[in-house]
């Protein structure tokens, strides 16, 4: 790989370094409201969908994890 397109992609991973920040920062915001929640909320079928959207952003944030590895494999590092 040149230089020009290895370039391109470490900006990209720091990109997507970034965005993993950003998203890390909203779920635990998301996780800290949920446990603020009453119990009796968190029991609910709101609280059920607040979980379920954790347990997404989690999914989301390993996708991430998971782009930036191969990335890093791409370029060699």
């Amino acid at each position: 790989m040149n230089r020009e397109r290895r370039k391109e992609i470490e900006e990209i991973r720091g990109q997507l370094a970034e965005l993993w920040d950003r998203l890390d920062t909203v779920r635990a915001e998301e996780e800290e409201a949920y446990d603020n929640l009453p119990q009796s909320i968190q029991d609910s079928e709101r609280g059920e969908t607040t979980l379920t959207g954790l347990q997404e952003l989690e999914d989301a944030l390993d996708l991430i994890d998971n782009a930036k590895d191969a990335l890093d494999e791409a370029v060699g590092e």
